[in-house]
């Protein structure tokens, strides 16, 4: 419970950082009634290379969020609000993510990766300044499942203007998507990229609000 308190972390080391690192079964929640609760991060010398991610939490187990604001202020670089990574799953039923580049990535690309990663958003918030509100880097499967039934999912990024990104590699249908319900707000709700050697996924979309 964040109980309206504020916890924050700087980290100036250019590897791989996190504020809160969850390898067990997580849920964040603010029981006040303003549920002004805050976690928040920030890499002065962030690096670009996904390897080396700067997050305000990295999830490899199983995460709900109910209440309170988690973000990351890192500007440049691989850095996240919520990073999700293979056998991992997160729940967003409220509170807000918010960063400068992308807010919530699912992150499960090598193809050693046996364990499907699983992101939920029924309610809440995610937002990005400047990128992807949502971005998911599939691998070969199971990789990823993706299911939006509430929330609003806004990006203010003027380049490329979306809401959900896709980056889906290898040669079956592996990256998985259901929209029933929320709202999207960016010039794309959600695309993605294939080529010779990437797989398109499924997509099923069925209701929601999409604003441009």
């Amino acid at each position: 419970d964040l109980n309206s308190k504020a916890v924050s972390m700087a980290d100036a080391s250019g590897a791989t950082a996190a504020l809160i690192k969850n390898n067990g079964n997580l849920t964040i929640t603010d029981g006040t009634e303003g549920k002004a609760g805050k976690l928040s991060f920030n890499s002065t010398t962030p690096s670009a290379n996904n390897g080396y991610a700067c997050n305000t939490i990295s999830n490899y187990g199983t995460i709900t969020i109910e209440a309170g604001t988690i973000e990351n202020t890192t500007v440049g670089g691989a850095c996240y609000a919520l990073d999700n990574y293979a056998g991992s799953t997160a729940t967003i039923n409220g509170g807000k993510l918010t960063a400068e580049k992308t807010a919530v990535r699912i992150f499960n690309w090598t193809n050693g990766d046996a364990a499907k990663a699983t992101l939920n958003v029924n309610g809440g918030e995610i937002y990005s300044k400047d990128g992807y509100a949502i971005n998911v880097n599939s691998g070969n499967a199971p990789a990823v499942a993706l299911n939006i039934t509430g929330g609003i999912i806004p990006t203010d990024d003027t380049d490329y203007n979306l809401a959900v990104y896709v980056v889906n590699k290898g040669t079956a249908e592996n990256f998985t998507a259901s929209v029933t319900g929320g709202t999207f707000n960016g010039y794309y709700a959600l695309n993605g990229v294939t080529s010779a050697t990437m797989a398109k996924g499924a997509v099923s979309i069925t209701d929601g609000t999409f604003e441009g």
